[in-house]
């Protein structure tokens, strides 16, 4: 509720894309919670819209001629800045105005109408099929986790910039299909159902528990969105545009100081919500202690990206000279368990130092495209190791992550190979049998079983609300059949007398289920990082690992 009023008021500024650029990373909360999430894309339009027709005037003024010269390599600038900088910042080419004009101007070059249409009815239909194909095949080929926008991008919008541009030539099936009454209806509510359709689905969620829906519910959810966005599309745009006499909002003047007043009231709303810690005092102190975990940081985020830093002194506790008792490698997961480490280590006087990378294995020559810089983090790492000679090694990861096929990031090796499963075999045997030389012990920590999707939240709702079901634990099977590649992999490393292979299942499982709070304290803070509580649980048994 508290960052709901920041976003408010970014709202009604046209700036919520900068405001949720600014959000954006790997360690913000999901964007499924933020019911104005869908604004960014008219922030990045009304932006677009302030500064486009100053263009056209200067174009008209100074190089009309050369209106459609300009407009496409204005075009192809932004494109190849959104091209040149997906990789590296990928929330401001997917939230910010300069990386998106491109999309905009797309259709800008089609309005200004200097292109040629197709006169050949055939010719414009096969343009019109053509088109309707590759909207349908962006919706089936790009896949959620899809890097974008970047070049992927490119087919919605040549796709539907090809279907808007066989509209003004000769009539096709596509465009009598588009005419019928109902398509039109949809088109005309449009607008209104962009507005409304997200947040309706993000609050039934919330009253939901975040639950999987049942069709009925959402073809209710589809409806309502519908009904909503007529009502709103009969007495707020149409008004608007046509000026009715009798509407309620008949004039500019009234229009625009109604617009003023409900800015006004919403904003004050949002400035109270952000005062007063988003309305905390309206739940139970459990329900907020559950809300404060799925929000908290992770324990060593401010080492991300590090490789063991002096300057950062929870990154590297090793005095000068010395070698580090404890070396804890690995990806955001690793951060989780730092507590358990760095806290055995105090209690016994050693020395530890952390080097994570989040969404980024600790695997030599594998890359993940998702995690910046992955290669050659993992690179200075083998470095540090060479150079410092760790007493131990721990390696920690989101190991379901990398080694199944369908996992959450897609590995690729340093010729472009790509497979998950073959892949990170090799690069765990590889990493192992490199880094041995250079430690007297390398502690290979397995998958945890995780919890279930959005726990803390849902368990927040079922005790405020009792709305939807308590989040049912993973089961025993479910979690051995999704870990059997690491098991293998892990079996399967060359015999090495220095590798000691820790599996954290027997913490957490029985044979039916595997838990995922304990004393009423929850182990995770998400569906996979160890909270503060998680930490502490298995301080004690990692300490204690038996060899493979």
């Amino acid at each position: 509720m508290q960052r709901l009023g920041y976003n408010a008021i970014a709202t009604l500024l046209f700036a919520s894309n900068i405001v949720f650029w600014r959000q954006s990373g790997y360690f913000d909360v999901q964007s499924d919670y933020n019911p104005l999430l869908h604004t960014w894309s008219l922030a990045v339009e009304e932006q677009f819209y302030v500064l486009f027709p100053i263009l056209l005037i200067l174009i008209y003024r100074w190089a009309r001629n050369s209106r459609i010269p300009i407009l496409l390599g204005l075009l192809l600038f932004s494109f190849t800045l959104c091209i040149l900088f997906q990789q590296r910042l990928p929330g401001a080419t997917f939230y910010l105005s300069p990386f998106r004009a491109w999309e905009l101007l797309a259709g800008s070059v089609l309005a200004i109408g200097n292109l040629p249409h197709l006169k050949n009815r055939a010719a414009n239909e096969v343009l019109a099929w053509t088109s309707v194909a590759g909207l349908i095949g962006c919706f089936i080929l790009i896949r959620e986790d899809e890097a974008f926008p970047g070049w992927i991008a490119a087919a919605p919008v040549l796709a539907t910039a090809g279907l808007i541009h066989s509209g003004a030539g000769p009539k096709t099936l596509v465009s009598s299909l588009l005419g019928l009454r109902g398509v039109v209806f949809v088109g005309l509510i449009s607008y209104s159902l962009y507005l409304w359709h997200w947040p309706i689905f993000v609050y039934a969620s919330y009253t939901n528990g975040y639950a999987d829906f049942s069709a009925p519910a959402i073809a209710g959810l589809v409806l309502l969105s519908m009904v909503l966005a007529y009502l709103t599309y009969r007495w707020v745009e149409t008004p608007f545009r046509k000026r009715e006499p009798g509407a309620i909002f008949y004039g500019n003047r009234k229009i625009f100081r109604a617009a003023a007043l409900a800015s006004l009231v919403v904003g004050l709303f949002a400035i109270v919500l952000i005062l007063d810690n988003g309305w905390r005092s309206r739940v139970p102190s459990r329900v907020a202690k559950l809300d404060d975990l799925r929000t908290a940081p992770i324990a060593g985020q401010e080492c991300n990206g590090l490789v063991p830093d002096r300057a950062v002194s929870t990154c590297n506790a090793v005095e000068a000279g010395q070698r580090a008792d404890m070396l804890l490698w690995g990806d955001s997961h690793a951060m989780a368990w730092s507590p358990a480490l760095r806290a055995h280590a105090k209690a016994s006087n050693k020395q530890f130092a952390l080097g994570v990378n989040s969404a980024c294995p600790p695997l030599l020559g594998i890359d993940n495209p998702a995690a910046r810089g992955c290669t050659k983090f993992n690179d200075d790492m083998f470095t540090y190791i060479k150079k410092s000679r760790p007493v131990v090694v721990y390696l920690v990861a989101s190991w379901l992550s990398y080694s199944i096929p369908d996992g959450q990031y897609a590995l690729r090796g340093a010729d472009g190979e790509t497979g998950n499963a073959r892949l990170f075999a090799l690069a765990l045997h590889r990493t192992i049998n490199t880094i041995q030389p250079y430690t007297d012990r390398i502690v290979l920590v397995g998958p945890t079983p995780g919890a279930p999707h959005e726990t803390p939240y849902r368990l927040a709702i079922y005790e405020w609300k009792n709305w939807g079901p308590k989040p049912l634990p993973i089961s025993r099977s479910q979690h051995d059949s999704r870990s059997r590649l690491f098991r293998l992999a892990a079996s399967e490393v060359p015999d090495n007398r220095n590798l000691t292979v820790v599996d954290p299942t027997p913490w957490f499982c029985n044979a039916s289920h595997c838990i995922y709070e304990r004393s009423n304290t929850l182990l995770y803070k998400d569906n996979g990082h160890l909270s503060q509580d998680g930490a502490a649980f298995v301080r004690n048994m990692l300490m204690q690992p038996q060899r493979r």
